[in-house]
């Protein structure tokens, strides 16, 4: 399980949201709701600088739980 906890950058406003590792997990919602700014600027920005050590500029968040449990190749 992936947590993003206190998501706030564009258009979120300290959003909270559990998803699950091994499924195909889909967002959806409404034109502007914010889905991009969470899954792109956000979960990816941090997974990318944190695995990675990309220099990206992620969206803000307070934390994000769970990129350490697949970190050296461990199942999902």
């Amino acid at each position: 399980m992936i947590r993003i906890v206190g998501a706030h950058g564009n258009n979120l406003r300290h959003v909270a949201v559990e998803i699950p590792l091994g499924l195909f997990t889909c967002v959806t919602g409404v034109s502007g709701s914010g889905k991009s700014t969470l899954i792109v600027d956000t979960l990816y920005g941090h997974t990318a600088a944190r695995l990675n050590g990309a220099r990206v500029d992620a969206a803000p968040a307070e934390r994000i739980e769970g990129l350490e449990q697949n970190r050296s190749g461990d199942r999902y």
